[in-house]
C-alpha cells in the first residue's frame, strides 16, 4: 500500500497544479494587476448629470489607471451631480470631472431600491414623481425625488413616444413593467434603507405623492 502513496500524492499535487495555473490564467491575473474604475459609457456633455445611464464599471490595469481616477467603491462621490465639462466615451472618471459642492442637493445619490426589496409600488410612478417611502408595516421611512424607474432589464421607463411623463391622470401604456426604481437621495439614506430591506427582511410601499412640473 505505502508504495502508491508517493504515485498518488504525486498525482494530487500536479492536479492542484493544473487548477491553480488555469484559475491565475483566466481570473487571478485580473483580480492582482486590475482594479474597478467608473468610465464614460457614452459621450457625456458639460452640464449633463453623472448616473447609471452614462457611467459603466470597467476592469483597467493598476498602471493605467489615472490620477484622481473614481474607483468602484466610491459611488456616491459622483453620482448624481452635473459634469464639470464634456467627457469622452471610456475615459475613467476623475474627481476633477464633477461639481463639487456642500449643498445637500450636490451629495444626493441615486440609490437602488431593488425588486425584491419592494411590497407594492404603482405603474404610473416616472421619473421625477415624489413619492413616499413606507414599510409595510406602515411606518414612514421619507420622501424622495424619483431618479429612475426601470424594467427587469434596467431599462427607463417611459409612457410610449413621450420621453416627458405626461400628467399622473393622462399616463396610459408605458415601454415596460415597472420592477425596480432608483431613488435621489443621501448616503445615510441608502444605508437606512439597505438596513431595513436586507438586515431586518421587511419590504417597501412606494407611494405617489405628486408629478413635478
Amino acid at each position: 500500500m505505502r508504495q502508491y502513496i508517493k504515485p498518488l500524492l504525486g498525482i494530487v499535487l500536479i492536479i492542484i497544479s493544473i487548477v491553480f495555473a488555469c484559475y491565475w490564467e483566466n481570473e487571478g491575473r485580473e483580480l492582482f494587476t486590475t482594479q474597478e474604475v467608473y468610465v464614460a459609457s457614452k459621450f457625456i456633455y458639460k452640464g449633463e448629470i453623472l448616473d447609471s445611464n452614462n457611467i459603466k464599471v470597467a476592469r483597467v490595469l493598476n498602471e493605467n489607471i489615472v490620477e484622481g481616477a473614481v474607483l468602484y467603491d466610491d459611488t456616491g462621490a459622483f453620482f448624481g451631480k452635473k459634469a464639470n465639462y464634456n467627457i469622452s466615451c471610456n475615459t475613467q472618471i476623475t474627481k476633477d470631472m464633477y461639481k463639487k459642492s456642500d449643498t445637500a442637493s450636490d451629495k444626493l445619490t441615486a440609490i437602488e431600491i431593488k425588486g425584491e426589496w419592494i411590497y407594492s409600488i404603482s405603474q404610473s410612478i416616472r421619473n421625477g414623481d415624489r413619492v413616499c417611502v413606507y414599510t409595510t408595516e406602515n411606518e414612514y421611512i421619507g420622501d424622495y425625488a424619483i431618479g429612475f424607474v426601470r424594467d427587469k432589464n434596467g431599462a427607463v421607463i417611459y409612457e410610449d413616444d413621450l420621453l416627458v411623463p405626461a400628467d399622473l391622470w393622462e399616463r396610459g401604456n408605458s415601454t415596460g413593467y415597472v420592477e425596480y426604481v432608483e431613488l435621489m437621495g443621501l448616503p445615510e439614506d441608502y444605508f437606512k434603507l439597505y438596513n431595513i430591506a436586507v438586515n431586518e427582511e421587511r419590504q417597501f410601499v412606494i407611494l405617489q405623492k405628486r408629478v413635478d412640473s
